[in-house]
């Protein structure tokens, strides 16, 4: 996601990650989701960099946030906690899409 900050980019993805489930609900409440964050949660997960998230697997609120070397540059996946994106060259947040392997090839690589 070039032309967009690190933080700002993560944003938007975790955003768009959230589009399906609010537009499966039909008024717009919060009833699906079974457990959610409590406002003083809700207030330490943003104060510690994070972004309140629903997880549609479980059903449940909780607080994701990005990993240290978050937007880093990078030249292969053992460079970055999580991966490097073959795209941007930079360490990524959650693997989703081309992934640079270690002996310089690119997989495409999708975490459910």
């Amino acid at each position: 996601m070039t032309g967009f900050g690190g933080r700002t980019a993560w944003l938007a993805v975790a955003l768009a990650g959230l589009l399906p489930l609010v537009a499966g609900c039909q008024d717009g409440s919060p009833d699906m989701v079974e457990t959610l964050l409590s406002p003083a949660e809700r207030a330490s997960c943003e104060g510690r960099g994070g972004i309140p998230y629903v997880f549609t697997e479980s059903m449940t609120e909780g607080c994701v946030t990005p990993p240290p070397d978050f937007g880093k540059q990078c030249t292969k996946s053992s460079q970055c906690s999580v991966a490097c994106s073959a795209d941007t060259r930079t360490c990524i947040a959650q693997v989703s899409g081309p992934v640079l392997m270690d002996d310089g090839t690119v997989e495409t690589m999708f975490v459910e």
